[in-house]
């Protein structure tokens, strides 16, 4: 799972100093969590780049967004990843940065994650996803369990007693992978350096081309820069799909309709009509290998064409593929509803409010 000094000490994030990011790119929003132990149940803010450098140190400040685009210029792609379809399947790149002493709830993400340690160094506690479903109190709307995870509970959360887990200590030029819906715990540090700063990609799952790998020659270990690569968010369509064969070899449209109903509340003709669009008029199950193979420009006609069915439907305030809000006190934050089509689990993009630092 882990790739020691995967990033190259002389890269350019190597220089992402607090003077330079002020300098280049201070004028940049991005959006900070108001506290550093994460809490899903709060709300976040937007901040000037220059004025999250001025403050973090000395305030409960986190920076997590996505890797605002002027950025992405200095990010080279890991030598690893530059081959085998990665770069084709990218999702999104976020960026992680605060004074240290942060930690995360235990939770999953969508999709598979790849997290590099610019700054500081991180601690990572993993569970593998055959025990997604073992845990007490997880929240399967928001993706994560809820414990307080500096004072866990084993009268509350008795299976911990039992699963096994695994420790990751990624230090500065080290990289993580995370696989599709391994549980993970975070807490960074900040080091020498007083600051923590990390970037993750996060990319759709495919099957890995190795003969692109063997063509490709010395491609590999040219610098790709991530402003080179066309992010595809549209991706996760494929992925919930994928998620609603559970493990089968065909979608059917018996499950299809079902699924979207309950976990969407797209009514019958509605997903009649989106199955139709997926296999033809005249078929009833469509192979899993052939959603695998989906073309990107079909996905993202078939992400669009669920929009238009929302929409009909009165669903134009939420995503296509995301769960319903069902009225308790954790709402869907729209700033979710407008991004994504599958339920964002990652979920670090919260509501926001306008608050100065």
């Amino acid at each position: 799972f882990e790739f020691k000094k995967a990033l190259s000490l002389s890269s350019l994030p190597m220089q992402w100093t607090d003077e330079y990011l002020s300098s280049n790119y201070g004028n940049l929003t991005v959006t900070l969590e108001t506290a550093k132990k994460e809490d899903r149940k709060k709300i976040g803010f937007h901040s000037t780049i220059k004025k999250f450098i001025e403050n973090y140190k000395e305030k409960s400040v986190y920076m997590t967004d996505s890797l605002p685009e002027p950025l992405r210029k200095d990010w080279s792609i890991p030598e690893c990843l530059r081959c085998g379809g990665f770069t084709s399947s990218l999702f999104d790149a976020r960026i992680w940065f605060s004074s240290g002493d942060t930690s995360s709830v235990l939770h999953v993400d969508q999709y598979e994650n790849f997290h590099c340690v610019v700054f500081g160094s991180k601690k990572f506690i993993l569970i593998d996803s055959h025990f997604v479903n073992a845990i007490e109190n997880f929240n399967k709307k928001r993706g994560y369990y809820e414990m307080d995870v500096d004072r866990v509970d084993l009268d509350e959360f008795p299976s911990l007693k039992t699963i096994p887990w695994f420790e990751a200590s990624v230090e500065r030029g080290d990289c993580l992978y995370i696989p599709y819906l391994w549980l993970h715990q975070v807490r960074s540090y900040a080091g020498n350096e007083e600051r923590n700063l990390a970037v993750n990609l996060w990319w759709s799952r495919f099957k890995f081309n190795e003969s692109d790998c063997l063509s490709s020659g010395n491609e590999e270990t040219r610098p790709r820069f991530l402003n080179e690569i066309v992010l595809k968010p549209e991706l996760s369509t494929r992925d919930f799909l994928l998620d609603l064969a559970m493990n089968e070899q065909y979608l059917t449209i018996e499950n299809f309709v079902s699924s979207l109903h309950e976990k969407i509340g797209l009514n019958e003709e509605n997903a009649r009509k989106m199955f139709a669009k997926l296999a033809g008029d005249d078929r009833k199950a469509v192979p899993v290998e052939e959603i695998e193979n989906l073309e990107y420009e079909a996905v993202v006609a078939l992400t669009n064409y669920a929009q238009e069915l929302a929409e009909e439907q009165g669903k134009s305030d939420a995503a296509p593929f995301e769960l319903e809000d069902d009225g308790d006190d954790d709402p869907i934050p729209p700033e979710l509803k407008d991004r994504a089509i599958y339920p964002d689990y990652h979920d670090e993009e919260v509501a926001v409010q306008k608050t100065e630092l």
